[in-house]
């Protein structure tokens, strides 16, 4: 079996390049998009276990439910984030051009994978599982629908974390994903202050 697992240098250059292209109408300042990197980058440190696991523990590839990808996105947050980029023709644009490379990229790329035009959400989730781009994507957006911003501080970037992306707050799992952050992010990083 080859080892898939990535570099954390990889996913912070992953997390970095989605904040910085993945937004709506106005592009984020560069201090607003290195926050936004760093919550993404904690979230996948966190959530798949150091760059480890794909898919969530207790569930097999052949189950639409638990978390898929470096991210562990579930199928209802999939549902949101195609919503929100159905609804936001500047975001759709983006993200296509940010994931393909190139700036006549298909803005409705998705389509082929919902269930109403093609393939269907489970072969979204499995693209999801492989491809460490759509996962950070999936992720950007998730954070997008909070109408709070990003904060400064990694203690309430882990808040954030837990309200938006955990959906409960618990002060254990908060400082577990502060450790997963601390744990992999590369030297070459300023890290965020608390």
């Amino acid at each position: 079996m080859i080892n898939r697992t990535p570099t954390p240098e990889h996913i912070w250059r992953l997390c970095l390049s989605c904040a910085r292209h993945v937004h709506g109408h106005r592009p984020p300042s560069e201090a607003y998009a290195l926050r936004v990197a760093h919550i993404l980058f904690a979230t996948a440190a966190h959530e798949s276990t150091g760059f480890t696991e794909r898919r969530q523990r207790r569930f097999d590839f052949n189950d639409r439910a638990g978390g898929w990808g470096i991210f562990q996105v579930q199928s209802a947050t999939l549902r949101t984030c195609i919503r929100r980029l159905e609804a936001n023709p500047v975001m759709r644009r983006n993200a296509a051009q940010w994931l393909y490379g190139h700036p006549e990229a298909p803005e409705d790329w998705y389509l082929a994978f919902t269930d109403n035009h093609g393939l269907g959400m489970e072969a979204l989730l499995r693209v999801t599982a492989i491809s460490d781009a759509v996962a950070a994507l999936w992720a950007r957006l998730t954070y997008m629908g909070d109408p709070d911003p990003i904060p400064s501080g990694l203690v309430d970037m882990a808040r954030c974390w837990g309200k938006v992306y955990n959906t409960r707050q618990e002060d254990e799992k908060n400082r577990q994903w502060i450790q997963a952050y601390r744990e992999h992010l590369p030297d070459s990083v300023q890290p965020v202050e608390e």
